[in-house]
């Protein structure tokens, strides 16, 4: 057997470390060498054509190792009935980006995906040359490039045999296992070719075949196309063809595929411009996944020389406007597509609509507006989103509600013209909504704080109650002061609605490390707020008045004389206005007689504090959960307030708000 060796003019190594192949994409060999079949079956102009794809696995005794496992694939075997490595396809096989098959897209690298991914490439094939039939057999291999051999098993008739043998481990793990899955992505991959090869040549048959497993590729892609539709337009002044087809077989998911001159470049998954597109669709004929195969001259013109991108800008650009981009070609097929999709995406919108609807009405009542503002995009949503993933959903719709909302309100004001009052309704429809949604997410709020207010009050499975730091934080975070904690989350509405307006309020703070108080005196306040003077005083008051609040633990009995929390609160008072007191732009000031002390006591009403407040002449509420006085000598307002009535008056306030959003329990 004799072997020549054939220059090919380029360093092979350096071209193959330049030339990208990913490992996900294993079978493009195997693609390439399918559409040069198909190529030389139409070029011979023969009716009977046949193009055979085999998989090739281990040997016998890897077979009898692995008993009754299948062994590994190592290959594939292309085999077809066309015109050959005549002496000009060869002569292109030989040649480095030759461009001989250009008119059929055809880039002249397709070959080097044959020794990227294997390990080497037989190839046996006769011609017709001067009415004689000729034998070309080569092996083509990274190493040696391309060695011409004598073959003792020459071919009867034109047609070539491609192996590709000895696939690489990094390529092996990606190959599909089933025939019947390679078969579908040489479908796929292939389909636009078949269909122009099918044309030309209506008996040709395609067959894969994996041992006796046998599929007729040609059927299935005849019957994908009886029944595909065709939508054509212009992007950008640029002629576009969509084609659609519905396959059976297990796609995993709906794309639209981006192709060069009838061969697939790229592909992208449909469920990016449609989230509900995640299972198949279904209609009279059955369950099935959609294809959309574009085409177009500006992309044949455009894909790089691996195949698998396009050199169209991604986005718009300012600098071209009116020129093509991947951006606009996808926008005009989605629009397409919306429209065919319709019937089907109907079904799947109401109960996408119907989900947002029950978590709204049950969770999350403060993005109800967007039923209303924002329908077309709730029936986007998925109807099988997590209520996590759903809320998420939607707080990013809200958002963009409240932002658009915001922007039209800007450019109302700057409007020269208010003459048009639908404009004007518009937006305060939408503002309305918005802040109604506002308040809703408000009240859920305030529902939340009140079952948590609740639970931290109820005994624990040790008999023993939660300490009163666990109450004070849900009001109030611990040694914090106002101007340190956002506004909402303050929870002083619990106590009373009017606490929210201070001026300066300080949680666990010595007296010492308030300013406002200036005293020297080492006792913590739970919780003291200094209110703004009125607008119309000229005197030297500093404060209109000032509030203490002090938590005692849940169940707590046990008060001796000395923490009686009465007197606790009288002695804060006196500390204060025994104190010069510093306003907060440093200058000293005395806390006047005449400012009014407000002061809290929040705790279980236990006979001990019942006994304690009796003694301190308090009176009792008309409820019974309470008591209420004033101490006349330090002009101070006094209530000892029992959790449950904090917890039942809060309620009470809040209720008409919970009522409307369907939320009056608090368990």
């Amino acid at each position: 057997m004799s072997h020549e060796k054939v220059d090919l003019g380029m360093n092979l190594e350096g071209r193959l470390r330049n030339f990208s192949l990913p490992h996900a994409k294993a079978l493009v060999p195997v693609f390439e060498a399918v559409v040069n079949a198909l190529h030389a079956v139409d070029a011979s102009g023969r009716k009977d054509g046949l193009i055979r794809v085999e998989v090739l696995r281990g040997d016998v005794q890897q077979e009898l190792a692995l008993e009754n496992t299948s062994p590994p694939i190592r290959g594939y075997r292309i085999e077809d009935n066309g015109v050959g490595f005549d002496d000009a396809n060869y002569a292109s096989f030989c040649t480095s980006d030759s461009t001989y098959k250009l008119a059929l897209g055809g880039h002249g690298v397709g070959r080097l995906s044959w020794i990227k991914a294997f390990g080497a490439v037989r190839v046996q094939s006769a011609f017709y040359a001067c009415s004689e039939l000729r034998q070309r057999h080569f092996v083509f291999s990274a190493a040696k490039g391309i060695v011409l051999s004598a073959s003792e098993q020459a071919r009867a008739q034109p047609g070539s045999v491609v192996v590709l043998d000895n696939v690489d481990a990094r390529y092996a793990k990606n190959l599909p296992k089933k025939v019947d899955t390679l078969a579908q992505r040489i479908i796929e991959h292939c389909l636009v070719a078949f269909r122009a090869a099918l044309k030309a040549s209506p008996a040709l048959r395609i067959v894969v075949a994996d041992g006796n497993d046998e599929i007729e590729v040609s059927d299935a892609v005849e019957q994908v196309f009886r029944d595909a539709q065709t939508d054509m337009f212009f992007v950008a002044n640029q002629s576009v063809t969509v084609t659609h087809v519905r396959l059976a077989a297990p796609l995993g998911a709906h794309r639209m595929a981006f192709l060069a001159d009838r061969r697939e470049v790229k592909s992208e998954s449909l469920a990016t411009s449609f989230p509900q597109l995640k299972s198949k669709l279904e209609d009279e004929k059955g369950a099935f996944w959609w294809l959309a195969l574009v085409e177009s001259s500006a992309l044949d013109s455009s894909v790089n020389a691996e195949r698998d991108n396009f050199s169209l800008p991604e986005e718009n650009l300012d600098l071209l406007p009116g020129e093509l981009s991947m951006e606009a070609l996808r926008s005009a097929i989605v629009g397409v597509l919306s429209e065919r999709f319709e019937k089907f995406l109907d079904p799947i919108q109401q109960r996408a609509e119907e989900r947002v609807r029950d978590y709204v009405s049950n969770t999350a009542p403060e993005y109800r507006h967007l039923l209303k503002l924002r329908k077309s995009d709730v029936r986007k949503l998925s109807p099988d989103l997590s209520d996590d993933a759903l809320d998420s959903a939607l707080h990013h719709i809200s958002y963009v509600v409240e932002k658009d909302v915001r922007e039209s309100g800007r450019a109302l004001i700057q409007s020269a013209s208010w003459g048009d009052s639908r404009e004007l309704d518009s937006f305060l429809k939408e503002s309305n909504e918005v802040g109604v949604a506002s308040l809703a997410k408000y009240v859920v709020h305030r529902r939340l704080v009140l079952n948590i207010f609740k639970k931290a009050l109820e005994r624990q499975s040790n008999e023993k109650y939660e300490l009163e730091e666990a109450v004070h934080k849900i009001v109030f975070p611990l040694r914090k002061t106002s101007d340190e904690v956002p506004y909402e989350n303050l929870n002083l509405w619990i106590i009373d609605e009017r606490l929210a307006y201070h001026h300066y309020l300080a949680s666990d703070k010595r007296l010492s490390a308030i300013e406002p108080a200036a005293s020297d005196d080492a006792d913590r306040p739970d919780l003291i707020c200094f209110n703004a003077p009125f607008a119309f005083a000229d005197h030297a008051a500093p404060y209109s008045s000032i509030v203490i609040v002090e938590f005692k633990r849940p169940g707590r009995n046990d008060y001796s004389d000395e923490d009686n929390p009465i007197i606790q609160v009288y002695d804060y008072v006196r500390k204060i206005r025994a104190g010069r007191q510093a306003d907060r732009a440093g200058r000293v000031m005395n806390i006047q007689d005449s400012v009014p002390f407000y002061c809290y006591v929040i705790c279980d009403l236990t006979t001990k504090v019942c006994d304690q407040a009796q003694n301190a002449s308090l009176t009792l509420t008309p409820d019974g959960m309470g008591y209420f006085g004033f101490n006349a000598p330090l002009r101070t307002y006094i209530e000892v307030l029992s959790f449950d009535k904090v917890l039942s008056d809060a309620e009470k306030r809040n209720r008409v708000f919970f009522a409307k959003l369907n939320m009056q329990s608090s368990s």
